[in-house]
């Protein structure tokens, strides 16, 4: 099984750089790529991806389209339909993850499912230290998080305790609660849906309406917690100015019956 890392970015090449360290120090049995989802970066960015790419060991794909406010859903399906693997897991510009990170939702991949995973918040002062001291997060142990814990650097341990693989994953069919960081899906299954519906424009919700559509669909939600965490850097929130425009839009297809993205993957494929 080939997989896909689809990871979105927009115009902040300090973190991209830690989080692209992070798959490069992966340990894995899976042949896998990183789809840079670049939605609209300026040449800082390039710049730094074609100097990662110049010295990686694993292929580094960088899809780019012109900055014309926040479009993370196409993009997004843009990634996908570049993506080589049969197994894509979609992770944020601003998301660093274990070295473990592959190989966990590896073993985690079922047909006829898509996983959920969690995050770990990092501290605004921790943030800072990560990204100008260029600190490899990827390989740290649980000691080093429980230190970092008991000094405020972040916000809890759980997702990082291992709990075993077992039919209680399956048990949890609800939209809610997945984040948008850390998803993992086969191709198949997104392209079923029509990718990442493209008339979510602005922050906000594209993603849960991506996953009820995959549950009316039929593809059931594993959970991945307690098993593929990853650490998100702090930073400040994006603009909220499309929020209740897309909260209404979702409450519309909360609602609704359909399976397929309005504005959606297919006008990529040939």
């Amino acid at each position: 099984m080939d997989i896909s890392i689809v990871l979105a970015t927009y115009n902040w090449p300090q973190a991209l750089e830690r989080v692209v360290k992070s798959f490069l120090s992966q340990q894995t049995q899976a042949s896998f790529e990183v789809v840079i989802a670049d939605d609209g970066s300026k040449d800082d960015t390039k710049h730094l991806i074609d100097q990662v790419k110049s010295t990686s060991h694993i292929p580094i794909q960088h899809i780019w389209q012109e900055d014309q406010g926040f479009q993370l859903a196409k993009i997004r399906n843009k990634a996908v339909v570049a993506a080589k693997g049969e197994y894509i897991i979609f992770v944020d510009g601003d998301c660093i993850v274990p070295s473990y990170f592959i190989q966990r939702h590896y073993e985690l991949a079922k047909t006829g499912f898509f996983v959920g995973g969690n995050r770990i918040l990092l501290s605004e002062n921790f943030t800072q230290v990560v990204l100008e001291q260029k600190i490899n997060l990827a390989d740290k142990s649980l000691l080093y998080w429980f230190v970092k814990r008991l000094s405020g650097h972040c916000n809890r341990l759980l997702p990082l305790v291992k709990r075993a693989l077992g039919s209680w994953r399956e048990s949890r069919q609800k939209w809610q609660g997945v984040r948008g960081c850390n998803i993992a899906a086969w191709k198949m299954d997104i392209i079923a849906v029509n990718g990442f519906d493209e008339s979510f424009t602005g922050w906000g919700y594209e993603d849960s309406d991506f996953i009820i559509r995959l549950l009316r669909a039929g593809i059931k939600r594993l959970d991945g917690r307690y098993y593929a965490p990853l650490f998100h850097l702090w930073h400040q929130e994006n603009s909220r100015g499309q929020e209740q425009e897309n909260l209404s839009r979702l409450q519309q297809v909360i609602d609704g019956t359909h399976t397929q993205a309005h504005v959606g993957i297919n006008q990529y494929l040939t």
